[in-house]
């Protein structure tokens, strides 16, 4: 994800090698992101950025037996939604999504405003 200002300048960017800063590394890499957004004023969280996050195959590391090259070391079922903040990249809250057949999980956590909730159906 990036902001390119009105020259074609890259002004921020997040990944996609998620290794090269401690706090994108702990976010964990995003795989299959779209929708990204920044919460408006007047809204709680206003400012962070909220971005859809679909899981899939992604990723740059050290090659493996299932990632011989190198890229799409980072495989993950679940789909997720991510606040984050742009400056920091401290990721305020995420849910995770996963459908197994006939059970649906789902699960919200969050980070710094202390409430997990975990529903499944």
């Amino acid at each position: 994800m990036a902001i390119i200002d009105r020259s074609g300048s890259i002004v921020w960017r997040m990944g996609p090698d998620y290794r090269t800063d401690p706090a994108m590394a702990e976010l964990g890499q995003i795989v299959g992101q779209h929708h990204p957004h920044f919460i408006p004023e007047g809204l709680p969280g206003a400012g962070n950025l909220l971005v859809f996050d679909n899981g899939g195959e992604a990723g740059y590391g050290t090659p493996n037996p299932s990632a011989p090259t190198g890229s799409n070391t980072v495989r993950r079922i679940s789909s997720r939604v991510l606040e984050i903040n742009p400056v920091t990249f401290e990721k305020f809250w995420s849910t995770r999504y996963q459908d197994r057949s006939d059970t649906v999980f789902l699960v919200i956590t969050s980070v710094t405003r202390n409430a997990c909730l975990t529903a499944t159906r």
